[in-house]
């Protein structure tokens, strides 16, 4: 709580608090600051967010509309596969049943979405960024497996967590 009194005092003087708003406020944030220490779970839900929305943002610069449910299991795979990279050794046995599992379908479901996202991002996606990030493109007439597309996905999303943590 000590830490945070720099803060308040420089919101109390950008404000110009009364008294009781101040007393109001500070125990708020006296509250706030023992609840995320109370609960540290919840600053693991915070970095899931964040490798949630990297995914669909580099999802996003590939082609993928949203619309599809394959983008909703890609990022449950950025998420899954960054947490332990173990369960993309076996894709099919262990990665899709447990995104099935969360989202409360099949592993076959979860399969068929992702390879229909992929083909689907990979005819009308940017060349210019599969090439970025495949080292190939459509006009190769490559496109990646599920399992290569996962891999790089989250190789991607890793490079950029280096960039930004080193």
């Amino acid at each position: 709580a000590a830490a945070l009194m720099p803060a308040f005092k420089s919101i109390e003087r950008s404000f110009s608090l009364s008294p009781m708003a101040a007393t109001f406020f500070k125990s708020m944030l006296k509250c706030a600051h023992s609840v995320s220490r109370a609960f540290p779970f919840m600053e693991k839900e915070r970095k899931t967010k964040t490798v949630e929305n990297r995914a669909g943002d580099l999802l996003t610069k590939l082609g993928f509309k949203a619309n599809l449910k394959g983008v909703v299991y890609l990022k449950a795979a950025a998420r899954i596969g960054l947490e332990d990279r173990e369960e993309l050794e076996g894709v099919t046995k262990r990665l899709y049943p447990a995104i099935a599992k969360e989202c409360r379908t099949c592993a076959g479901r979860v399969e068929h979405a992702i390879r229909h996202a992929i083909h689907t991002s990979w005819e009308k996606g940017d060349v210019r960024q599969q090439r970025m990030v495949f080292g190939y493109d459509r006009e190769s007439g490559n496109r990646p497996t599920n399992a290569e597309f996962i891999a790089r996905m989250i190789d991607c999303l890793e490079r950029q967590d280096h960039l930004l943590y080193s």
